[in-house]
Parts: C-alpha cells; sequence; structure tokens
C-alpha cells in the first residue's frame, strides 16, 4: 500500500495552477511567481502514522 502524500501552502490546502506539479514527495514550480512565496508543507500519511516537513520559499 502507497502512503497518502499532501501538499500545503500556509497550512492550508489549496487549488493548484497548472505550472505546480507534484511527483511523489516532490513538490516543483516551474514558473515560480511572487504569491508563491511562503511556507510549504509536506504531509505524509501511512495508516495511522502522519508525517509532517515545512520549508519556506523565498523569491528575490
Amino acid at each position: 500500500r502507497e502512503p497518502e502524500i499532501l501538499w500545503y501552502k500556509e497550512c492550508k490546502s489549496k487549488t493548484w495552477r497548472s505550472s505546480i506539479v507534484f511527483k511523489k514527495d516532490t513538490l516543483i514550480i516551474r514558473e515560480v511567481r511572487e504569491d508563491d512565496i511562503g511556507n510549504y508543507t509536506c504531509e505524509l500519511k501511512y495508516g495511522f502514522f502522519v508525517v509532517r516537513r515545512t520549508t519556506e520559499l523565498t523569491v528575490t
């Protein structure tokens, strides 16, 4: 059985635009925009186990 992987921005689920792609545990932003700045959280669920990791994206 595969784990369920969900992505959040600023701790909220959202509708992602087509230039943002998910490949298993990787989120790829093809065309970065200023409104992409913020915290992104990857949540992995496997049975009763849940693991979350958050990273910050900055654009300069």
